[in-house]
Order: structure tokens, then sequence, then C-alpha cells
């Protein structure tokens, strides 16, 4: 598989390759709604579904929050439930504007990575390391 901004002689060390593992995860989790090995973003693929379901059930979840303080009672311990909800659904937001921007940052990431590569070197063993880290 060919990166973007990358030939098939320095696509094998580079930075994007080490971090597939994360994003092949952050996919299984909703996070990162990008398609192919993260070179492309379209809105119209079951990745953006499967994020945008989670994202409904996390707005549902405070709508029935919200209604259970209303109409029942106040708590603290719902409102911490709330905050971790609310604070889910802002990341989901965030991941999804990265993954709009993920394909151009990939672009100039693979750039600056080549150019690193020629004057540092890669590092060795960076793909385990990533992998060990998370």
């Amino acid at each position: 598989m060919i990166y973007v901004g990358q030939s098939k002689t320095d696509r094998f060390g580079s930075f994007h390759k080490s971090i597939n593992f994360l994003v092949k995860i952050a996919n299984c989790l909703g996070l990162l709604p990008v398609t192919g090995l993260a070179t492309e973003f379209k809105w119209r693929s079951w990745k953006c579904l499967y994020t945008f379901t989670i994202m409904a059930i996390f707005v549902t979840n405070s709508v029935i929050c919200i209604i259970n303080w209303t109409f029942v009672k106040f708590s603290l311990k719902l409102l911490g439930t709330q905050m971790n909800v609310i604070n889910a659904l802002t990341s989901l937001v965030l991941y999804v504007k990265l993954a709009k921007k993920w394909p151009k940052l990939v672009k100039v990431w693979s750039e600056v990575d080549r150019k690193m590569n020629q004057v540092y070197g890669y590092p060795k063993n960076l793909d385990q390391r990533i992998a060990v880290a998370t």
C-alpha cells in the first residue's frame, strides 16, 4: 500500500506506517473515521456511520439524563456520569474534525518524515515501541 506523499522506495520507514496500529484501534473505537490506511476521509462510509451512531447514543444518554434531573431528582452521581458523557461526545466531535483534515496532515507529515529520514535516519523498532506504548 502506498502512503500519501510517499514513493515506493521510502514508504517502509515512516512514522505514518508506525502509527498504523493506532489508527486501526481508533477506527474500531469510532474515534478516527478514515478510510484505507488513513489516506482519505469520506462522509458516506461505514466508519463515519459507526462514529455518528456512537455520537447519537451519547446525545440520547445526555437527553435522558437531563429529563431524569428535571422530573425525578438531581444528584451529583448523575452529574459525574453526565460530565463523562459530554467529555466523550466532545472528543468524538474533535476526532471527526481531525479526520476531515487527516489526508492533508498525512501528506505534510510524510514530507517532513522523508526530510528527517534523510538527515537523521529512521529510529530502529519504532513500530514495536509505539505498539507497546499503546
